[in-house]
């Protein structure tokens, strides 16, 4: 599960906050405090200590390797400090063991205590007064689980829990007592006594109930006081049987120990859950012990489970009541190591990862045992094949009689399978960032669950039993196994795989029954990429009677319908893409990508009576991408501009050199653009617009490589050869708009500017000589030049490389329909956020491509839905080590492994692509972003990470992922530049579906407002150009007069940005969203002392100029807003600066307004320096 840093980490950009800062608990000391509370025993008592600390010689077989020191990083971050958990703890165990024996309740606290658990021993219909319970103090109070290896894991937050069982002394059970929910019963009498025996202890923090995933079992969540050094621990009480208390055949999978429990013929039947349940409880100490036994004898043992402790939860493999358990996990590794004798925790960890990729070894149908070690089990073992018709996994203890893997779901068991088999490839090809893939990159659980989620709300859906007197397990699991199978058959082929992710117990009291955590329900599909957008479903043909009775049994009238397919077939059918959706009905149909939440909204609540689909996660985030539509048929114009156009080329003659070949180069071309631009009435489209609107005067032109046949007669020389490609274009040009009557003028480097159907085109020729004149412009100019080159290289990169990822985004487009949609999304939240002059377009695809194709990828297949693909482009942004290596867009060398040449990052974002057979650097990440901007993606990676986990995981209500994800964080800018949208060129055409998120709730931010009011001729000429053409003008001059005034190849907010950042990068990073029609420019101060600025305007007002020249803080920022409105007039409107002040300074709504003369007390004639000391 992701999880957002704070506020103040994310709004820095040179600096990030370490992740391992200590926490301070205050005195742990032993002698501490007085000798009556229960963490500060004065009996010398032996610590159980927790301690993170393995000998080298247990983590690998070469001591001090890298390896090593990975694996010692991992497990100080994640284990808890014996700092922490340390002597204290084993003396407040036994001190508290102690208390039990001796204390006495008051009336009140166990009266209190005892009404508590009256809801649940109601609802497991035990009368007390029948059977009445005598309390004894516990046998043996110890840690369990985790922590009796010594492996506790930090929690969220820093949060520490540690499991501890209370054996229960036999003679607290009568004969039989497990029949009928009676041990449950007894079992929370006991924990409601101990409770009130710890209530009023000074050393007790605080004590409650907790539910887990059976709610016959709850815990007590106990609290130290601070008083005792353990403020920060979470003890969860559990009470269990001594063993031997219930005989263990009684209690085998086959038995009827639920009276209420009954078959179809009325006799009864067997409760394999319920039995289970008590068999956990009962051999859960004898587990412990031999545990413990086995790590004494191998010390990698500790290490191990740490590992994979770690590894299951960076991957949220633990998630749910039907996810892996630290149980689980510590019988396979005790399986694994009793297969083999390996020597490091890394080989053990290597080998139980192997066996949950093989997850076909632990279905029932085959099933695992331990073998019995040196404290082998006492009593005849039940087969593996025992627990097939009750359990999904099988996974025996050493024992025979406890079923590890019991709670594990099939759709866990297949999640796990899936992040095993990534673990070992990241594992395998032994790198540093192959081990931190593994282990320190955290996958969210929606990456692990699938591409399709859903949540089905429940809450009014009756259950087939309501109580725990005549339930196998709990209520509701029945009513989670109906939705699965109802999901699976409603989804047939599209899906690959179905999870009802399965609900923990509520621990709210004042329920009449103990009922689910949650009302709704998750469901998680895996995906076809290809079947899940068909329109039709097809069932049964006519002549399978009771087949189609079947097929309209299940979706009912309203959708199925006999139809006739034209290969003559005639069968049953439910048609997805009709107009009115089902019959009766005048609802739109869906679009395809959002065809799998319509067939679960209509099957779901038709088999399963009150049920309805509460939220699903196909048009989740849509409303960012705007109408789709107009977008897929704007799409569609520009492919079909663009091949008639090359068509027309292609058919030229008269030319010394005729155009063969042309080639689209444009993200729109392949599908993969934002906002495709849309047919200009002035370029020749016919298309009439608004009498009332204007024309934009700006139009983007679309690159179109043109290859010309071979020549020998080139000119040898390189500027010979510039010329007589000049001429050519010329040539061309002439010819076209001859031929064609189009608007054709050629550029002094070489390239062609076209008007042709309705948009505007940027023709680049491309000969057999190319690339030998390149080198030989290279080798004149010489090595001083070099770094220019390299500079230019990512704005106009090899028209070969440009080539190849044209069609390497297109073939991905056409192999994954939801690749092209993941990219719009993408580049989306890039522009939201402001950051589209940091990451290029071009870099994006290729980041979404590593998401799909790449060989260190979140998901094991490749994603199939649109937000799957696009929360795997945010894992990569913000797990990827990219100050350690690089990221793969496809598998690169033998095996998939990088070259060693190219493991070391060459940028702060590097992508590796394939140019030819060669890997190389991308050159679209050669400049860009900075090491500041990665780190500031990744930080907005995770919270839209977080955000899309509270959605679509936890459900939480009124909480609008769109928004979420795609809102401004505008208060972490430092100034805002507003633009003038009648100067943008498209106004109006910004993104859609969220809205600049201002300051957080609780801060008081101010703006202080310079206004570009000044009344400069240069200001109103600058407005005139940019300002769109009026129809009206068009009418009276006439479209080809007023054709010649259009801007082909301006972006205004472009080039402003541009200019902006090579005047402000010292001081400020620029911040833009280049998206035709965005109206706002961030600033980022980078030095500390102008983000410490609190009031620039004013200050600078007093301040002024030093006299030695220089200028303090407060005037340089000034002096950069200045600048930032003298490169944009006409274009900007105004300059905001935020404030982070504590009190409103006052102004109305908090806003100060200065015009720009005010806030210089000079006319831009007249203005100061700007901060590199030139005067413009």
């Amino acid at each position: 599960m992701a999880t957002s840093s704070s506020d103040s980490e994310d709004c820095r950009f040179e600096s990030d906050l370490d992740p391992n800062t200590d926490i301070d608990n205050g005195d742990h000391s032993e002698d501490g405090g007085t000798g009556t509370e229960l963490g500060n025993s004065s009996k010398a008592a032996k610590p159980a200590k927790i301690s993170h600390r393995t000998p080298e010689d247990t983590l690998m077989e070469v001591p001090g390797s890298l390896m090593a020191l990975q694996i010692n990083g991992v497990l100080e971050d994640a284990l808890a400090d014996s700092a922490l958990v340390g002597p204290g703890l084993s003396q407040y165990l036994e001190a508290l063991s102690e208390h039990l024996a001796t204390a006495t309740p008051t009336q009140a606290d166990s009266r209190a205590f005892m009404e508590s658990v009256q809801l649940l021993l109601a609802a497991m219909s035990f009368l007390p007064g029948n059977r009445p319970f005598k309390y004894q103090a516990p046998t043996s109070v110890r840690a369990i689980g985790p922590a009796a290896l010594e492996c506790v894991l930090l929690g969220e937050g820093g949060v520490l829990s540690v499991d501890v069982a209370l054996e229960i002394p036999a003679s607290c059970f009568d004969d039989k007592d497990q029949l009928n929910n009676r041990y449950h019963a007894k079992r929370a009498l006991y924990l409601a006594e101990v409770a009130a025996r710890l209530q009023r202890h000074p050393s007790t923090g605080s004590i409650a109930w907790e539910a887990g995933s059976d709610p016959r079992r709850p815990f007590l969540a106990l609290q130290p006081a601070a008083t005792t050094g353990l403020g920060g621990l979470t003890l969860r009480l559990h009470a269990v049987p001594a063993e031997g208390t219930f005989p263990l055949s009684k209690l085998a999978p086959h038995r009827n120990n639920l009276r209420g429990v009954v078959g179809a013929d009325g006799q009864p039947a067997p409760t394999p859950h319920y039995n289970h349940s008590i068999l956990e409880d009962l051999l859960l100490l004898r587990q412990i012990a031999e545990v413990t036994e086995e790590a004494a004898r191998n010390p990698a043992l500790r290490s191990a489970l740490a590992l994979l402790l770690v590894w299951a939860r960076a991957h949220s493999l633990d998630e749910g009541a039907d996810g892996l358990s630290p149980g689980f996990l510590v019988q396979l590794l005790l399986y694994t190591a009793a297969k083999s004798s390996l020597p490091s925790a890394l080989d053990l960890v290597r080998a139980a990862l192997v066996t949950l990729s093989s997850s076909r070894k632990l279905h029932a149908g085959a099933g695992l045992t331990v073998p019995r070690g040196a404290g082998g089990a006492r009593d005849a073992a039940l087969p593996p094949s025992a627990w097939r018709a009750a359990h999904n996994a099988v996974l025996v203890d050493s024992g025979g009689w406890v079923n590890a893997a019991a709670p594990l779901s099939a759709g866990a068991l297949a999640s796990a399978g899936e992040a095993a088999r990534r673990a070992l490839r990241a594992l395998n090809a032994g790198t540093p960032e192959g081990f931190a893939s593994a282990f320190r990159s955290c996958t969210d659980l929606l990456c692990t669950l699938g591409d399709a989620w859903v949540h089905v709300d429940l809450s009014e859906a009756a259950s087939a039993s309501q109580d725990l007197a005549s339930s196998d397990a709990a209520p509701w699991r029945a009513q989670e196994a109906a939705t699965r199978d109802v999901a699976r058959r409603a989804l047939g082929d599209r899906a690959r795989s179905v999870r009802v992710v399965a609900r923990l117990t509520a621990s709210d009291p004042a329920r009449p029954l103990p009922g689910p955590a949650a009302a709704a329900v998750l469901v998680a599909v895996r995906l076809d990429p290809v079947a899940a957008r068909r329109g039709v479903d097809v069932g049964p043909s006519a002549e399978d009677v009771e087949g189609s009775r079947a097929f309209r049994a299940f979706w009912g009238d309203e959708r199925a319908e006999l139809r006739r397919f034209q290969d003559g077939r005639i069968a049953e059918a439910v048609v997805w893409t009709k107009s009115g959706g089902a019959k009766g009905s005048d609802t739109a149909p869906p679009p395809r990508h959002a065809i799998v939440d319509a067939a679960l909204a209509h099957a779901l609540p038709r088999h399963i009576p009150g049920a309805r689909v509460s939220r699903a996660s196909a048009t989740l985030l849509d409303a960012a991408l705007g109408g789709e539509a107009e977008e897929a048929a704007a799409v569609r114009g520009v492919a079909a501009a663009a091949e008639r156009l090359g068509k027309q080329l292609r058919g030229l003659t008269g030319t010394v050199l005729r155009v063969v070949a042309t080639q689209a180069l444009d993200p729109a071309t392949r599908g993969a653009a934002l906002r495709a631009p849309r047919p200009h009435p002035l370029a020749g489209s016919g298309v009439q617009g608004d009498a009332g609107a204007a024309l934009p005067r700006c139009l983007r032109p679309l690159p179109l490589l043109c290859s010309v046949e071979g020549s020998g007669r080139w000119p040898a020389a390189p500027e010979a050869f510039r010329v007589a490609k000049a001429a050519l274009a010329c040539q061309l040009a002439t010819a076209l708009a001859g031929a064609h009557g189009l608007h054709a003028e050629a550029r002094a480097d070489a390239s062609i500017e076209v008007l042709a159907h309705g948009h505007a085109f940027l023709l680049h020729l491309a000969t057999d000589r190319d690339a030998v004149m390149r080198e030989a412009e290279r080798a004149e100019r010489g090595a001083a030049h070099q770094g220019a080159e390299e500079e230019s290289a990512e704005e106009d990169p090899d028209q070969a490389l440009l080539v190849s990822h044209q069609g390497f985004v297109g073939g991905l487009a056409a192999e994954h329909p939801a690749f092209t949609p993941a990219v719009r999304l993408a580049k989306a939240w890039v522009a939201r956020h402001l950051l589209s002059n940091h990451l290029g377009e071009e870099a994006v695809e290729l980041l979404v491509a590593a998401a799909f194709v790449g060989p260190t990828r979140p998901m094991e297949g490749t994603p199939a839905s649109r937000l799957s693909g696009f929360l795997s482009f945010l894992h990569i942004l913000s797990e990827h080590p990219w100050s350690v290596a690089p990221l793969a867009v496809v598998a690169l060398g033998p095996g998939g492994h990088l070259p060693a040449a190219c493991r070391s990052p060459a940028h702060p974002l590097s992508l590796l692509v394939l140019d030819g057979e060669a890997a190389v650097h991308s050159p679209w990440t050669a400049h860009r972003p900075t090491a500041p901007v990665v780190r500031r993606l990744g930080v907005l990676a995770r919270r839209a990470r977080a955000a899309l986990h509270a959605s679509l995981v936890r459900g939480e209500a009124g909480v609008d992922a769109c928004a979420a994800v795609f809102s401004r964080e505008l208060h972490e800018c430092d100034a805002l530049l507003r633009l003038r949208p009648d100067a943008l060129p498209a106004p109006g055409g910004g993104l859609e579906g969220a809205e600049e998120r201002e300051s957080p709730a609780g801060s008081a931010t101010t703006r202080t407002v310079l206004e570009a009011e000044c009344a400069a001729l240069r200001t109103r000429a600058s407005r005139a150009v940019l300002s769109g053409i009026p129809y009206a003008v068009v009418a009276r001059r006439g479209a080809a007069a007023v054709r010649r005034e259009l801007l082909v190849g301006l972006d205004p907010v472009a080039a402003f940005v541009r200019r902006l950042q090579a005047r402000l990068d010292p001081v400020a990073v620029v911040l833009a969203d280049l998206t035709p029609g965005a109206g706002v420019v961030g600033l980022k101060w980078r030095a500390p002392a102008l983000q410490a600025a609190a009031c620039p305007v004013a200050a600078a007002q007093e301040a002024g100029e030093a006299a030695s020249g220089g200028r303090d803080a407060e005037a340089r920022a000034l002096g950069a807003l200045c600048d930032a409105l003298f490169l944009g007039a006409g274009l900007v409107r105004r300059v905001e600066v935020v404030e982070r002040v504590l009190v409103d300074t006052g102004g109305e709504n908090g806003v100060n307004c200065h015009t720009l003369e005010e806030a210089q007390g000079a006319p831009i004639a007249k203005r100061p320096k700007t901060m590199n000391g030139h005067r413009d």
